[in-house]
C-alpha cells in the first residue's frame, strides 16, 4: 500500500576532483507523510577504507541542498508547489533551508560494487515540513448552516475520491491529487474547511488528512474510527487539482452538525484515492 513520487536525478553538486559525483533519488509518499531522499556520492578511484569518511562528509554537506531541491515541485496546495512558495516568500526559504537538520539518517551503506556510497534520510511532513509553510496562530471558526440535515454519532470523516471526475470550470476530467493542505469546497466553489481551520498544533500533529487508496488501510480506522461520515467527491478543483467540491447534499451534512465540524477541524478525516 506504499503510495509515492519517485523521481532520480544525478547532479554534479559542486566541483569535486577526480569527476566525483554526487546524485539523488527521492520518494514523496503521501501514504506515509513523509519524504526519503537517498543520495548517492560516486568513487572516483578504487574504494579504500578512508574513502569511506570522505564521502560521508561530501553527502553530510551535499544534503541541505539536495533536500531543497527534491522539494520544490512538492505540492504545497491547489495552487502552490513548494517552488513557488519560496519564490513568494524569501522567509519560507529560511524555514526550509533548516529542515536538513530534522532529517533522520535511515541507513547509510556502501554499494555491493564498492563504486558508491548511499545514505538515505527521512523528512516527515508533520511537523517538520508543514510547519514551514504555516501561517496562521488560531483556528478560524467554521459557522454551521442553519438548514438541519440528518446526524449521527459519527466517529470520523471518510471520503471517497478513487477515479477521474469533472475539473470545476474546465471542460476535462482527472484524478484528485494530494497535497499538504487540501480545501473542501461547496458546489459553487466556495471554500468550506482549509488549514486555518485548524489548531496549528493539530496541523503539525498528524495533517489536515489522511491519504490511502484502500479502505482496508488499518490506518483508516485509527484515524477517524468505525462509524466515518461517508462523503463522496463530486468534482475537483485546482491547477493541481487537490481540493474536493462537494455536492450540496455532502455540504449541509458536513457543515449542519457542529459534532461533524469538530471532526472536521480536529483532522479526523481520511481521503480514499488513487495515489500516485
Amino acid at each position: 500500500m506504499k503510495a509515492f513520487i519517485l523521481v532520480s536525478a544525478i547532479l554534479l553538486v559542486r566541483p569535486l576532483i577526480c569527476q566525483e559525483l554526487i546524485s539523488f533519488e527521492k520518494v514523496i509518499d503521501w501514504n506515509e507523510s513523509q519524504v526519503v531522499v537517498t543520495a548517492m556520492y560516486d568513487f572516483a578511484q578504487p574504494f579504500q577504507p578512508q574513502l569511506r569518511l570522505k564521502a560521508q562528509r561530501e553527502l553530510e554537506k551535499a544534503f541541505p541542498g539536495l533536500l531543497k531541491t527534491a522539494l520544490l515541485d512538492m505540492t504545497v496546495d491547489s495552487s502552490t508547489t513548494v517552488l513557488d512558495a519560496l519564490l513568494l516568500d524569501s522567509g519560507t526559504l529560511k524555514k526550509v533551508e533548516r529542515l536538513f537538520s530534522s532529517a533522520v539518517l535511515e541507513a547509510s551503506v556502501l554499494t555491493r560494487d564498492f563504486k558508491s556510497m548511499k545514505n538515505s534520510y527521512i523528512v516527515g511532513f508533520y511537523p517538520s515540513i508543514a510547519e514551514a509553510f504555516l501561517t496562521h496562530t488560531s483556528p478560524r471558526p467554521i459557522r454551521p448552516l442553519m438548514e438541519p440535515a440528518a446526524s449521527g454519532n459519527f466517529s470520523g470523516i471518510l471520503i471517497y475520491a478513487k477515479g477521474v471526475f469533472d475539473v470545476y470550470g474546465e471542460n476535462t476530467k482527472d484524478e484528485l491529487k494530494p497535497c499538504l493542505f487540501p480545501k473542501l469546497r461547496d458546489y459553487k466553489s466556495e471554500v468550506l474547511f482549509e488549514y486555518k481551520n485548524m489548531s496549528y498544533d493539530d496541523i503539525i500533529s498528524d495533517g489536515m488528512v489522511y491519504y490511502t487508496d484502500s479502505s482496508e488501510d488499518p490506518v483508516v480506522d485509527d484515524r477517524v474510527g468505525l462509524v466515518p461520515l461517508r462523503i463522496y467527491t463530486s468534482q475537483i478543483f485546482g491547477i493541481h487539482r487537490t481540493d474536493i467540491v462537494l455536492s450540496q447534499t455532502d455540504t449541509h451534512r458536513l457543515l449542519s452538525d457542529e459534532s461533524v465540524i469538530k471532526l472536521l477541524t480536529t483532522g479526523r478525516v481520511a481521503v480514499i484515492l488513487d495515489l500516485p
